[in-house]
């Protein structure tokens, strides 16, 4: 059974988003609605067994042929490393809440 991981490595891990209070910025915030705009070009990843999307391949927006898995909760960029939040993974979680229907509430 194959999991997809994006921790970052032993050397380098990725940071929770928990332990962060700073907000993005406006102009990061504006690079993550570019790219929820264009999520044509994203990939989603599925887990095999479930066939489930799990994650998505986000185009760099600074590096041609360059993407970065998120699952809009942790992203593998720098960015996300250094600050705890990246256009990459404020695109995805922006995404994924467009996306995925309501949930009803149970009396």
């Amino acid at each position: 059974m194959q999991t997809l991981s994006i921790t970052g490595s032993e050397d380098n891990p990725v940071t929770s988003t928990a332990t962060r209070t700073r907000q993005p910025s406006a102009a990061v915030q504006a690079k993550a609605d570019a790219l929820v705009l264009n999520n044509a070009a994203w990939c989603r990843l599925r887990n095999r067994q479930t066939g489930k999307c799990v994650a998505y391949a986000v185009p760099s927006q600074s590096v041609p042929n360059l993407f970065y898995r998120t699952n809009g909760v942790r992203c593998e960029c720098r960015g996300f490393e250094r600050h705890g939040y990246c256009a990459h993974q404020l695109a995805a979680a922006t995404y994924v809440a467009i996306k995925r229907p309501a949930r009803k509430e149970v009396a």
